[in-house]
């Protein structure tokens, strides 16, 4: 179950998914999705949808160094940039901008 929820956040992680559309992709109900994911990933659905999210926005900004991070935020499904930044800087230690910038230099 949990790791049909895994598949179908993986592929659709820049679409505009709920925590809904992921159990009903998994065939459960969503007390029982939350509870599979703290289980097995120790975390909740959205978060996991929010570090996958996170790992494609790292990835796109060490790979194309000209890309905005606006456009890299909103192509990940991210669309409240402060946020972004916030969740980003917490996973990795340092801001979009920097990564940007290490990249660059």
């Amino acid at each position: 179950m949990v790791r049909r929820a895994e598949e179908f956040i993986r592929d659709r992680f820049s679409e505009p998914i709920t925590i809904a559309d992921d159990a009903a992709a998994a065939g459960v109900n969503l007390r029982s999705l939350q509870t599979g994911f703290k289980e097995r990933l120790g975390t909740t659905p959205r978060q996991y949808l929010m570090s996958v999210r996170l790992e494609r926005a790292r990835e796109m900004l060490l790979a194309n160094g000209f890309a905005a991070i606006t456009s890299i935020a909103y192509e990940c499904g991210i669309m409240h940039l402060g946020r972004f930044a916030q969740a980003y800087k917490l996973k990795y230690g340092e801001l979009p901008s920097q990564t940007l910038r290490r990249r660059l230099h």
